[in-house]
């Protein structure tokens, strides 16, 4: 084997350790979270959808699940992109907060949903180090398991509650960004349903100004609305770790998710 497209979490400190194998740690431009459904009971309440966010806490999953692999998320936008804010920090874990939006929206001794997610190692993990966390303060989540095509049709047909997601990232961040949080009837890819009326603009004027600077002002804000609104709660912009033979050369990293060999050699 000369080329391992991506090396997991789990395996990285052993893969590093071999002698016989180079390891090039590829920022990415991807995000991994988890679509909340703004149509059906339970998150159609914002305040339940708050509740769970400031239950989580993202900097054990990223540790713990991710081995570090990767940054706490603090919207769609990662670290790599010159659009990302780092005056906005990720949402922290809050308990206290947590059981006050759970009374605000009605559930004060707590509430239960389920869980779809992928049945691959790292999201059954990650799902019960987040199962264990809410359940600190009173929610109580079941985990449906299925296989990626389920997922999608799962979520592009909004049959869910809490469904999780990962996109691989585009250069620009309108593809992170505008087609999952844009008011869309029918089918797309904002399974959460959310629409809002201040987002829509704000979306739409990021495709009609120029000025990078400008543009960079827009997606703060639409930031702070994503989690204020909460149609996804973000937890992590991985790392990519890809594995060469050392006979392999010329290889140049783009943090899209895809790899590309067209200057690529073998020594």
């Amino acid at each position: 084997i000369d080329v391992m497209d991506y090396v997991q979490p789990r395996d990285v400190a052993a893969v590093k350790a071999d002698k016989n194998v180079v390891v090039v740690d590829v920022p990415s431009l991807a995000d991994f979270a988890y679509q909340l459904n703004h149509g059906r009971p339970p998150f159609n309440v914002k305040a339940l959808r708050q509740a769970v966010a400031y239950a989580i806490d993202l900097e054990q999953i990223v540790k713990g699940v991710w081995l570090n692999v990767g940054v706490p998320a603090n919207g769609p936008i990662p670290p790599t992109s010159w659009a990302y804010d780092r005056a906005i920090p990720p949402i922290k874990r809050d308990l206290a907060k947590a059981k006050a939006k759970l009374a605000e929206g009605g559930k004060p001794g707590g509430f239960e949903f389920t869980m779809t997610t992928n049945n691959l190692p790292i999201n059954v993990q990650e799902a019960e180090v987040i199962q264990a966390q809410l359940a600190e303060a009173g929610i109580q989540m079941k985990v449906k398991l299925v296989d990626g095509a389920t997922l999608i049709s799962n979520g592009n047909s909004k049959n869910f509650e809490m469904i999780s997601y990962q996109w691989s990232g585009r250069p620009d961040p309108d593809g992170n960004v505008y087609q999952f949080y844009k008011t869309s009837p029918g089918t797309s890819l904002n399974w959460s349903g959310i629409s809002n009326p201040q987002l829509d603009a704000l979306l739409d004027k990021t495709r009609e100004v120029s000025s990078q600077a400008e543009r960079k002002k827009l997606y703060s804000e639409v930031t702070k609305i994503l989690q204020d609104e909460l149609p996804m709660i973000f937890i992590v912009h991985p790392i990519e770790p890809k594995a060469f033979s050392p006979k392999v050369q010329g290889y140049d990293p783009v943090p899209d998710g895809m790899m590309r060999f067209k200057d690529v050699w073998l020594r």
